[in-house]
């Protein structure tokens, strides 16, 4: 037998196992870029799947609280969810790195659309913080402006009582009329003046936005809060009527 021919089969083998070593070896290379790929799409829907559930969290809310004691939780409750929002914003960053990985990954037809849902919920992100941020301001002033319409109010009714109380305790002084008179005059100078009339005219001007802030809120949750302000302003300008009415009387 010619040596060089039985040479040709182990050659042809040979090149075949080369052929068959190398096809596996791209195979193997292709299969982990393959497997890479998937993984590197799987952090990326992770990631955004995490944002997007959070930003449902983040949904404005139309509700205006109706107390005062309502608002300063509401205001509490907005203070939490804005902390836990500022905790997640490293998902942000995180979220576009993946993007970004994608995004040389990918061939023409996809490499632009990790990046493009990026920007999307970071752009809804910020719009969230941005909400959060102009309702705690609105509820911030509308406590703000309750607070010192409360406390306004509660000093002119305060002193309207006593005033009440004063009239009434003059009765037995009527049939003295220059004792009466006297009484009178001072009392009324105290109503129209200081402190009533003034502490009555403060809480008119403090219950001004504190009035606009309810006409936005339903019926009839706000009538009764409402009615506070005109109903001290009306009580105040009859206890003047009758003070006015026995001075009337007695002179």
């Amino acid at each position: 037998m010619d040596p060089e021919a039985s040479l040709l089969p182990e050659q042809e083998l040979a090149s075949l196992q080369q052929r068959l070593t190398a096809l596996s070896t791209n195979a193997r290379a292709a299969l982990d870029t393959a497997q890479n790929d998937l993984a590197s799409w799987a952090t990326f829907g992770k990631l955004r799947e995490q944002l997007e559930a959070l930003l449902a969290t983040l949904e404005p809310s139309e509700e205006k609280p109706a107390t005062i004691r309502a608002l300063r939780k509401a205001l509490q409750s907005l203070g939490r969810l804005q902390e836990e929002a500022q905790r997640s914003q490293p998902l942000l960053a995180q979220l576009s790195e993946a993007a970004r990985v994608l995004e040389r990954k990918s061939g023409p037809a996809t490499r632009d659309l990790p990046g493009t849902q990026a920007k999307t919920l970071s752009k809804r992100w910020q719009e969230a913080m941005d909400d959060i941020q102009a309702r705690k301001e609105r509820m911030s002033k509308a406590l703000a402006d309750w607070e010192a319409y409360a406390q306004a109010l509660a000093r002119a009714r305060t002193t309207l009582e006593a005033r009440e109380h004063d009239l009434a305790a003059m009765q037995p002084l009527l049939l003295d009329v220059t004792a009466a008179e006297n009484a009178l005059e001072s009392l009324l100078s105290q109503v129209t003046g200081e402190p009533l009339g003034k502490q009555v005219d403060e809480a008119g001007r403090k219950a001004e936005p504190v009035l606009s802030y309810l006409a936005g809120l339903p019926e009839p949750a706000a009538t009764a809060r409402r009615n506070r302000a005109p109903s001290t302003s009306r009580r105040h300008a009859q206890l003047q009527k009758s003070i006015e009415q026995h001075l009337q009387g007695v002179r």
